[in-house]
């Protein structure tokens, strides 16, 4: 995609990701070539915490009002338009705004949440004539299908785990099914990794975790007390972990959980309804049914029962597969949730197969768009964040050829435009 280096600005990434990733592997190789199995790197920001990060921009803007505390309750429709948004602050302040332009950047279940409940016009919802606003939801379910317990550890793949770079550049080696065994294997995308002590970590690195993210963000962690004691209980764990980031390769027999994130494929049954309860705001409670296919199932057990015997072949040590995984009558477990909302404003040219169209404009709507990664049709196996940044790009070039074919036309310009408040009245 053409936008996607300035969104490795946006994201703090930089613009040539190649050349970091290269500078960034460590000692050990890559995962053997000859196998099923293709490495892939997954490279993360600061992280970049857009509030905090932009905010001074936003703030010093002459073209950007921002307004804080303020929740969109409902849409004006008029002759196929968006025509004003209504919106109320949680003291039961309420005002509205008129705009030429309307983007709906919410999440991928508030965006399909507004949708649905502007329905004073639309009897289903703006957007929805055809059904699908809410549909297709997904996300990236998370599983620890195997325990592997090293043997020679010298030959472990050294990039199979978090590591920090000279540079301080954060990484995190996975490993995929080469595309044409997903398609001989008839799985869906799917990525792993190996780490110590069970998902993520030990549970007292977890707890580092959280308050080192809330530290960035100004604030305490949920659970402070509670991560203080993981790490109390857990003080050997964190410097095994230390430890090996700073070089040191793990003894013989170690043990790793092998963590799995899968694609989901499209399911219309899986999706975003209202419930008949309202929130502080009078607007309906959103209710998800998030389904599970029997393919990204199948799609986890070849993954890990194909990496088992890679393991082996290769004399990297001795895996166990989870019960569930070695046979299939046993019931598959919860999964873990990675907090990726996807699909629910779908994107398609036919407004029968998406709520959007290409310009992630929303269908019969002429001035309405969608951002993020509900626009999505399918979410892939990885982090969504760097695409939907790009295409938030892409539609912002999009609006402003729009904005200024509209001004050549001789529409107001945008100081002549009704005024709407740059606080909160």
């Amino acid at each position: 995609m053409a936008f996607i280096p300035d969104a490795l600005k946006v994201c703090e990434i930089g613009s040539d990701g190649t050349k970091q990733w290269n500078d960034g592997l460590p000692e050990g190789g890559l995962w053997p070539q000859d196998g099923p199995f293709v490495p892939a790197l997954w490279r993360f920001s600061p992280p970049t915490m857009f509030g905090d990060r932009y905010r001074d921009e936003l703030a010093t803007a002459g073209n950007v009002e921002v307004l804080l505390e303020a929740a969109l309750v409902d849409m004006e429709l008029d002759g196929g338009r968006i025509s004003r948004l209504d919106l109320k602050t949680l003291d039961g302040r309420s005002f509205e705004v008129e705009a030429r332009l309307v983007v709906l950047a919410c999440g991928g279940i508030e965006n399909a949440r507004l949708l649905l409940a502007a329905n004073r016009q639309e009897r289903d919802g703006i957007g929805n004539r055809h059904g699908l606003v809410g549909r297709y939801f997904s996300g990236h379910p998370v599983y620890e299908p195997m325990q592997v317990r090293l043997g020679d550890s010298k030959r472990l793949p050294a990039f199979l785990n978090n590591w920090t770079n000279a540079k301080g550049e954060e990484f995190e080696g996975m490993l995929s099914l080469r595309p044409d065994r997903q398609e001989a294997f008839g799985t869906t995308a799917i990525d792993g990794a190996f780490y110590p002590g069970g998902q993520f970590g030990p549970p007292g690195i977890r707890a580092l975790r959280r308050i080192y993210r809330a530290a960035k963000r100004g604030k305490m962690p949920q659970d402070l007390g509670g991560d203080i004691a993981a790490i109390a209980g857990d003080l050997g764990g964190i410097a095994d972990e230390l430890l090996e980031r700073a070089g040191w390769r793990p003894q013989d027999g170690a043990a790793y959980s092998l963590s799995v994130i899968v694609e989901q494929v499209p399911d219309p049954d899986s999706r975003v309804t209202l419930l008949g309860e309202r929130d502080a705001l009078g607007l309906p409670v959103a209710r998800i049914d998030w389904r599970l296919s029997e393919l990204e199932r199948h799609t986890v057990r070849t993954f890990a029962r194909r990496l088992a015997l890679e393991i082996g072949r290769l004399g990297l040590g001795r895996a166990q597969l989870e019960d569930w995984v070695a046979d299939d009558s046993e019931p598959f477990p919860t999964h873990g949730n990675s907090s990726h909302h996807i699909g629910t404003t779908r994107m398609d040219p036919d407004p029968g197969l998406g709520v959007v169209d290409t310009d992630c404009r929303v269908h019969d709507v002429d001035n309405l768009y969608i951002a993020g990664s509900s626009v999505f049709p399918i979410g892939g196996a990885a982090h969504p964040t760097l695409n939907l940044v790009a295409l938030a790009l892409r539609l912002a070039d999009h609006m402003a050829g729009r904005l200024d074919a509209m001004l050549a036309g001789g529409q107001r310009r945008s100081d002549d435009a009704r005024p709407y408040p740059t606080s909160v009245p």
